[in-house]
């Protein structure tokens, strides 16, 4: 997603003596924080979801999935992650996209017969249904979802003066396809699909030009305008990305993000706090605490006065990272700290992503999900 989520590999292999020994000091410093977090919260069960209640309250409720890793995963696969995000306080799931683009094809994530669009396959070619399996696990685990729609190639994170309205205009009309034909096909899940997530995520570049911000205010317009006439559900989220180093004056963002809301009232603003991301050459776990808490409070300051500054319309969340700098899990204390910074400007939390970074069937050890389990859920 956004700066780095949806292209980085989500692991990384240290080549020199000096990079392993690093690595390892990293991960055993890690694992002791977050062992060290566990401690400090309400004592649970190690494994709460073997009790199968529904946790408490929760202080991130819901985390993104990706279409691409759930690809090959069997009913068993599904039953397992559906018990643990409920364990861990996950009550809503936002899929990251139905159809993804690369430079090859347009590939969706489930049975479609949309033109110029095929059907995704596993490693072993089989078709892939991606969003039937999500849709039922979630009914029947009291879940709800964020039904993703369409992502873009690289292409769309670099905004041109000469194409933008072009790019925009397409992006849209694919999109709005997408919603229209998911909405057709999955209409019996209207008490799961509370919404649409417009996946094709703006950046700092965006915020350059007066041009490409008249082209994204046409495009959410039009995009809010075809999910409101949408039979399952009407609500939208966007989730942006802004790189502060990128953009050092904040007020281009707002300016831009004011015009947008303005006219198109998404209904959630999931911004991505970055916090795992890479910023001016500086990586999450060598960026020191202070330059991390000032970068939040920048990015969110400015977003929530382009929020106000267009009427309150739109709820501003948080999209929090889930991991850090060198894309690997992030200790429950460095993720306590990002969520406490951006709380005077957020009405909510969502985060990529929980199957990636805390999941047991992923990790192969449940030595971050415990932790984040009962730090989620446990009061405020």
């Amino acid at each position: 997603m956004g700066g780095a989520r949806a292209r980085r590999l989500l692991t990384t292999h240290p080549t020199s003596t000096d990079e392993i020994a690093m690595s390892l000091t990293r991960i055993l410093a890690a694992l002791a924080m977050t062992a060290a977090a566990a401690g400090v919260f309400s004592a649970a069960p190690a494994h709460a979801s073997a009790r199968g209640e529904a946790p408490p309250d929760s202080r991130i409720p819901s985390s993104f999935i990706s279409a691409a890793t759930v690809a090959d995963w069997d009913a068993t696969r599904w039953s397992q992650e559906f018990r643990d995000l409920t364990a861990a306080g996950i009550s809503t799931v936002v899929l990251n996209g139905a159809v993804a683009r690369d430079t090859a094809a347009a590939r969706a994530y489930y049975p479609t017969a949309l033109p110029g669009v095929q059907q995704a396959t596993s490693k072993g070619r089989s078709p892939v249904d991606a969003v039937t399996p999500l849709l039922t696990g979630a009914r029947a685990s009291g879940l709800t979802v964020w039904l993703g729609t369409y992502l873009p190639d690289s292409s769309w994170f670099s905004p041109d003066d000469a194409t933008v309205s072009a790019t925009t205009t397409a992006n849209a009309a694919m999109t709005e396809a997408v919603i229209q034909d998911l909405d057709t096909r999955y209409g019996e899940f209207r008490d799961v699909i509370e919404g649409w997530y417009l996946g094709s995520e703006v950046n700092s570049n965006y915020a350059w030009s007066w041009n490409a911000g008249e082209a994204l205010t046409s495009y959410y317009a039009r995009l809010t305008a075809a999910a409101a006439t949408a039979s399952t559900a009407q609500k939208t989220m966007a989730s942006p990305y802004y790189n502060v180093a990128a953009l050092p004056n904040a007020s281009l963002w707002t300016s831009m993000w004011t015009r947008i809301l303005s006219a198109a009232p998404v209904t959630v603003l999931a911004l991505q706090d970055g916090a795992g991301d890479c910023a001016d050459g500086v990586c999450g776990p060598f960026r020191d605490a202070e330059t991390q808490a000032q970068q939040l409070t920048t990015k969110f300051a400015a977003t929530a006065a382009a929020v106000k500054a267009a009427g309150d319309r739109t709820a501003l969340w948080s999209n929090a990272d889930l991991y850090d700098g060198l894309g690997r899990s992030k200790p429950i204390p460095d993720l306590a700290r990002d969520v406490e910074t951006v709380r005077p400007y957020v009405s909510g939390y969502t985060s990529w992503s929980y199957t990636n970074q805390y999941s047991p069937w992923t990790l192969g050890t449940d030595v971050f999900h415990t932790p984040f389990a009962e730090w989620n859920t446990s009061a405020r």
